[in-house]
């Protein structure tokens, strides 16, 4: 699993480009459908869906409960924070609870993510990094 360095167009914000394993060997989170994503320095949680592969900062950034443990797949394909209740749009991370949350100020930061060769590699940016 080592990490290539990746630039970002704009600012001098690069971004690492790690592999996280083949999807079928990722580590299940407590939360059934959604996967926790041994990446080094970041929180990536990593949901299915049919073909389509998403990856989040697995921290809700409502109250930054972790995703992977209190995450659920409703039935419309979306993640809804367990502790609070908020959804989240998987393709674009806003948050779909108008009512009850802010999408300018509560959107769910996400990676892009690839399969290449049977692995699935998740782009973090460097400002990211824990």
């Amino acid at each position: 699993m080592s990490p290539l360095r990746r630039r970002r167009p704009g600012p001098e914000i690069a971004t690492l480009k790690i592999s996280v394993g083949q999807p079928a060997h990722l580590e299940p989170g407590e939360s059934e459908g959604v996967y926790r994503a041994n990446v080094p320095l970041a929180q990536v949680g990593v949901v299915q869906l049919g073909n389509q592969l998403f990856a989040f900062d697995s921290r809700c950034p409502h109250r930054a409960a972790d995703l992977t443990i209190h995450g659920e797949i409703t039935g419309e394909g979306r993640l809804r924070c367990g502790v609070h209740g908020h959804v989240y749009d998987l393709e674009s991370g806003l948050c779909t609870d108008a009512q009850d949350c802010d999408p300018r100020l509560e959107t769910l930061l996400m990676f892009p993510a690839q399969q290449e060769q049977g692995h699935l590699w998740v782009l973090v940016p460097d400002d990211h990094l824990d």
